[in-house]
C-alpha cells in the first residue's frame, strides 16, 4: 500500500470508486459530492488553496482517496473531504490511513479541528470515523452538501 498525492491520472480512477460508494449506498441524489462539478477533475480541483488529495496506489491501481479543503464556518477548522475505498479492499485499514494523513497535513497547515459532513446510510465510514475519534456535532448554518445528514468533528 502506498499513500500519494492524487495526479490527473487518477481522476477517472477515483471518480469511479466515489461514484460507485453512492450506487452501493442507494445516495444517488442531489446534494451528495455525487453531482460534485469537479468530480472528474479532482486532481486540479485539489492542487489550489490549501487543497489537500491523497489516495491509496497499489502499482497504478487506485484503491480510494481521500482530501481536505478549507472550513471556514468553524474557527482554526479543516473539512476531510470525500473518503471513499473501493469495496475490494475495504477492512484493510486504508480508509484509516488516509484519514491520518489527511489529519496530519491538516496539523501541518495549522488547523486545530477537523469537520465531516456525511451521511447515515454509510455506516461503515462512521463507524471508521467513531474510533478515529470524531464526535457528533449540529449541523453547520452552512454545509456543502445539502443531503447530509450527519456531522461530525475532532480536535486535532
Amino acid at each position: 500500500m502506498k499513500i500519494r498525492p492524487i495526479e490527473i491520472k487518477d481522476n477517472a480512477q477515483m471518480a469511479k470508486i466515489i461514484r460507485d460508494n453512492f450506487e452501493s449506498y442507494d445516495l444517488v441524489i442531489p446534494g451528495t459530492a455525487y453531482f460534485d462539478p469537479q468530480l472528474d477533475t479532482l486532481a486540479q480541483y485539489y492542487e489550489t488553496n490549501g487543497k489537500y488529495f491523497v489516495l491509496v496506489d497499489d502499482d497504478d491501481k487506485v484503491h480510494g482517496g481521500c482530501g481536505l479543503g478549507p472550513f471556514k464556518d468553524i474557527p482554526c477548522c479543516v473539512e476531510l473531504q470525500k473518503l471513499y475505498i473501493d469495496d475490494s479492499v475495504k477492512g484493510k485499514g486504508y480508509g484509516r490511513k488516509l484519514a491520518q494523513v489527511i489529519e496530519e497535513e491538516a496539523k501541518r497547515q495549522g488547523y486545530e479541528r477537523v469537520y465531516i459532513e456525511t451521511h447515515s446510510k454509510l455506516d461503515k465510514a462512521l463507524i471508521l470515523y467513531d474510533r478515529l475519534g470524531y464526535v457528533k456535532m449540529e449541523k453547520p448554518d452552512f454545509v456543502q452538501h445539502s443531503a447530509m445528514d450527519t456531522f461530525l468533528i475532532k480536535e486535532i
